[in-house]
């Protein structure tokens, strides 16, 4: 009975005791300072690289209305189908690095 008492006491114990984590400690989180450094100006004008996908006509089909017509008309201005092709044409026809 004494052995029962002293297992069921040990149980309890190591079911209190929390599990060690054999992890280290997490990093501290970093986030740029948005007031310093140097970004590029947001623009809605100006000449655009369109970059479009095997199956983008395809789901371009299942559009309606005036966005269906705005996405067949950038269509038809599709140059790349890699999008950093077209950011390295970007930083190289305007001169930005």
């Amino acid at each position: 009975m004494v052995i029962v008492l002293a297992c069921t006491a040990l149980a309890a114990t190591a079911l209190a005791l929390p599990a060690g984590a054999g992890a280290h400690g997490e990093r501290p989180t970093f986030f740029p300072d948005p007031d310093q450094g140097a970004f590029p100006e947001y623009r809605t004008t100006g000449p655009a690289l369109v970059v479009c996908a095997a199956d983008t006509k395809q789901r371009i089909k299942r559009f309606h209305g005036p966005k269906r017509a705005a996405l067949q008309r950038q269509l038809k201005d599709c140059e790349y189908d890699a999008i950093q092709a077209a950011v390295n044409d970007a930083r190289t026809a305007r001169g930005s690095s």
